[in-house]
């Protein structure tokens, strides 16, 4: 579900725990890494390194569920 940017609000976060978030970033950027070594699939690559329909899925869906808060 996307929201158009003229329903978007202004938020400002007081006492915002700057070194958590700044952790968390860090976390899903490594995350975000290690799927798309996942997904990297040479021609003829399969077997060992194949990645689960079920990860792949999941994958997917958090790539275009997120894909906003990256912007």
């Amino acid at each position: 579900m996307t929201v158009p940017m003229d329903a978007a609000h202004e938020v400002r976060l007081i006492r915002f725990p700057i070194a958590v978030q700044a952790r968390a970033q860090e976390q899903h950027a490594e995350l975000m890494r290690e799927f798309a070594l996942l997904a990297i699939d040479g021609p003829g690559e399969r077997g060992a390194h194949e990645v689960p329909l079920r990860l792949k899925r999941v994958m997917d869906e958090l790539m275009v569920r997120y894909a906003g808060f990256g912007a």
